[in-house]
């Protein structure tokens, strides 16, 4: 158990669910002097690189209102999207106007500096990272033998 200093706590109330956020001075982590480490539901946030995440306090007041706002305040877990997978994905050809194709993946997902997860596929004879959010794997049928024994199927 982790018996750090927490300086100052709230409970936020969003979409019907309590979420309490507490901070701890990033100096006894490492971190700058006047700056926290943030813990949101007993669970230390960290950024985007898997390091500790420091705020200061104007990045504290953009992280608690972007909370209220909806922006979820634990990190999504990664996709489960596996490299040489087949896939299908939804392709932007204009505003909202979307074409399906099948391709397959290159990379596992990698979060971006939006927060965003992306993964490297391969479609239409081209490379480019797709949004996780608008790729999904064919069954497992359609995969390869090596993507299907890693999946347990």
């Amino acid at each position: 158990m982790d018996k750090r200093k927490i300086t100052a706590s709230c409970l936020l109330k969003i979409h019907g669910r309590a979420v309490r956020v507490q901070l701890s001075p990033a100096a006894i982590y490492g971190g700058p002097e006047g700056a926290y480490r943030v813990r949101v539901n007993r669970i230390w946030r960290n950024g985007y690189d898997g390091n500790p995440l420091f705020v200061d306090r104007a990045a504290l007041s953009a992280l608690l209102a972007d909370a209220l706002c909806g922006v979820p305040l634990l990190d999504a877990p990664s996709p489960d999207l596996p490299c040489d997978a087949r896939i299908c994905v939804n392709i932007r050809r204009g505003e909202d106007v979307y074409e399906t194709a099948e391709g397959w993946t290159y990379s596992m997902p990698i979060r971006a500096d939006d927060g965003q997860w992306y993964v490297l596929v391969s479609a239409q004879g081209r490379r480019f990272f797709a949004n996780c959010a608008d790729v999904r794997l064919l069954p497992p049928a359609a995969q390869p033998g090596r993507v299907r024994r890693s999946r347990g199927r």
